[in-house]
């Protein structure tokens, strides 16, 4: 039979799996980040303005924002991750993830949150308190230890609930939430990937 057919479509070669793999990801990233906007579109449109999938600059190198929500007590950060499998984070906070039993080592996306807010902040001349969130899209996955992280990791069904019921700080003036919105229109390019 392979003399036939050949190898071809028994294996793929390598670089067609890697490319497979990748696009893959990518794929469950925007699915992901789909979930997530879907989420944030029932959140009271009074009191939150919600940005999606757009790119931000300070004046220098520009960064990709999963979704930012100007609301009436802080600016939403919002990096959202979206894998199969249960999450650990240890106490070093470390990422794993674990499907079907095997444990790996993931990236820990604190890095990535961290140069957005710094980008984020510098456009609101660091005027507005700015909570990071990273949002685990994966509803079915286990996560344990997100107490180890220092930002929030929440799932995506606790989203909207965690944003509306946030209470930290003192309100937002109009003016201040007119000003994060101004800033961040102004400042965006929006991703057509």
């Amino acid at each position: 039979l392979l003399t036939k057919k050949g190898t071809n479509g028994v294996y793929p070669p390598r670089q067609n799996y890697q490319q497979h793999s990748e696009e893959k990801i990518k794929q469950a990233g925007e699915e992901g980040e789909k979930q997530v906007a879907y989420a944030l579109k029932w959140l009271d449109k009074k009191r939150f303005k919600v940005f999606n999938n757009l790119r931000l600059s300070d004046g220098g190198e520009s960064q990709e924002f999963d979704s930012i929500v100007v609301g009436d007590k802080a600016i939403f950060n919002i990096e959202t991750k979206n894998y199969i499998g249960d999450l650990t984070i240890d106490e070093e906070g470390n990422w794993y993830r674990i499907v079907n039993g095997n444990k790996t080592g993931t990236e820990n996306p604190v890095f990535q949150v961290r140069r957005h807010h710094a980008v984020l902040d510098n456009v609101l001349e660091g005027r507005l308190p700015i909570v990071d969130l990273v949002v685990w899209a994966n509803v079915e996955s286990i996560i344990e230890g997100a107490a180890n992280s220092p930002v929030k990791v929440i799932k995506v069904d606790q989203l909207t609930y965690f944003i509306e019921n946030f209470d930290e700080g003192t309100s937002l003036s109009n003016e201040d939430i007119n000003f994060a919105v101004k800033k961040i229109q102004t400042r965006r390019k929006l991703n057509y990937a």
